[in-house]
């Protein structure tokens, strides 16, 4: 009776934990691993993050608490949205990163110039 209790206590604690979240691109391109697009990332996000601790009037802005800040305020989500960046679960960022992907090279390829109709050839005289 004790280790279903233990076992209905922790998953009922589990329950609470919020999930474990990731920006990533929206071209899905991931800053893993590279060190250009992660230091883009850090820019990306110190300035946001600037930028809410100067829109913060009552001095609540972001501390010791800085990612979470980054991760669940509105203003944050819009700001980093705003640099090209969605938030989602971690669990699904390789799936969502492919659907970006996948999204973003047929958008480039129904914008891409088509090649005019060649011309038609000159009669010599």
């Amino acid at each position: 009776m004790r280790a279903l209790s233990a076992i209905v206590l922790a998953v009922g604690i589990s329950g609470c934990a919020s999930p474990q979240m990731a920006w990533i691109r929206i071209d899905g391109v991931r800053g893993k691993g590279d060190p250009v697009l992660s230091q883009q990332f850090e820019t990306d996000k110190t300035a946001c993050l600037s930028d809410i601790q100067r829109s913060a009037s009552s001095g609540s802005a972001p501390g010791a608490d800085a990612d979470k800040t980054l991760t669940f305020s509105e203003p944050a989500r819009a700001c980093m949205s705003g640099k090209g960046y969605v938030l989602v679960r971690e669990d699904e960022a390789d799936a969502k990163a492919a659907e970006l992907r996948a999204a973003a090279e047929k958008k480039r390829k129904e914008e891409a110039p088509t090649a005019p109709p060649p011309a038609p050839p000159q009669k010599r005289r």
